[in-house]
């Protein structure tokens, strides 16, 4: 997956390295007073967590934790022909509607050699958990038509 980099020069920038340099600092000058190293680490983690915040969008975060959880819960994934994917023009893939869900766009999103977002049901999206990391992967709720 690519992850846009955060533009030098940005507001966003300047927090992202400021806030890398602070974390830096507070480790290394506490262990220069005498502090055990874990322990300093320990108190400058919430400026290492700011860091990741502000440089990693959220998306590419949960994207990354979803492959993760997709690597260690399957053995083997393999995909057929994915030459045949498109680099610029649009596609479609289709994963039928069951209890999975949120698992196949996952795993489909893990094989394609491209960035893919998937639609979701609108009353999935309305869930705590599910609907959290559905928004997280950028994912499109669709709303079922009243019968």
């Amino acid at each position: 997956m690519l992850v846009k980099a955060v533009e030098p020069g940005s507001t966003t920038f300047l927090q992202s390295i400021g806030c890398l340099w602070v974390a830096v600092g507070l480790t290394i000058s506490l262990q220069a007073v005498g502090v055990p190293p874990f322990v300093a680490l320990l108190a400058s983690l919430p400026l290492w967590a700011m860091w990741v915040y502000i440089s990693i969008p959220l998306s590419v975060m949960v994207t990354n934790l979803m492959y993760l959880c997709v690597d260690l819960f399957f053995r083997d994934i393999t995909s057929r022909n994915t030459f045949k994917v498109p680099t610029k023009a649009p596609v479609l893939f289709v994963c039928a509607p069951h209890s999975n869900q949120l698992l196949d766009p996952i795993v489909v999103m893990r094989t394609c050699p491209r960035r893919a977002g998937f639609l979701c049901a609108g009353k999935t999206m309305r869930k705590p958990v599910a609907g959290a990391i559905a928004k997280a992967l950028d994912s499109i709720p669709v709303d079922r038509a009243p019968e």
